[in-house]
């Protein structure tokens, strides 16, 4: 929680580690995720993503907010005409301190890996797209460019790192 109530970003789905406590199911990072899991899972299920329905191949946990708001709602149905939002949401955002925790209710990224459908990854975009206004630097460097930043007394030193050697940089 310290990372996070530090300017840091956490970004879980799916599980997100239950532990069992006498019985109650829970999830590790509730606090810094700003919900509570209700126990309630569905096999799959409906969201609402850039205004259509998007299919949800895996399993749903529903959760509770406690501290988080609703960004994107669970749909219970995928009919254009009837999107009536559930209680829980697809997708919520926690802020906490300077950083904020996101929780998305399905294994977003088991579910990307094993169907690599883009609009899966456009709700991870999104979310990071939200996140990078918040960022002190931005760039148009490919992802595969890792960036190093050490900050000491007398200033700062930014590394750019090119992991694709093959790729020219001229570009950006």
């Amino acid at each position: 929680a310290d990372w996070v109530l530090h300017g840091g970003c956490v970004v879980a789905s799916g599980k997100v580690s239950p532990r069992i406590v006498l019985d109650v199911p829970t999830f590790a990072l509730e606090e810094v995720l700003g919900i509570q899991w209700t126990g309630r899972q569905d096999m799959q299920g409906q969201m609402l993503h850039r205004g259509a329905s998007l299919p949800i191949q895996a399993p749903v946990c529903h959760v509770a907010l406690t501290a988080a708001e609703a960004v994107q709602p669970l749909l219970r149905t995928a009919h254009e005409h009837r999107r009536e939002p559930m209680a829980a949401p697809a997708v919520s955002r926690n802020r906490l301190g300077d950083g904020s925790g996101w929780y998305v209710a399905f294994d977003l990224f088991a579910a990307y890996h094993r169907c690599q459908y883009p609009a899966l990854r456009e709700v991870l975009a999104d979310i990071l797209a939200e996140e990078s206004t918040r960022l002190p630097l931005h760039t148009t460097a490919p992802p595969s460019v890792d960036l190093l930043l050490r900050v000491g007394d007398q200033g700062w030193v930014l590394h750019a790192v090119n992991l694709d050697p093959g790729k020219s940089l001229a570009q950006n």
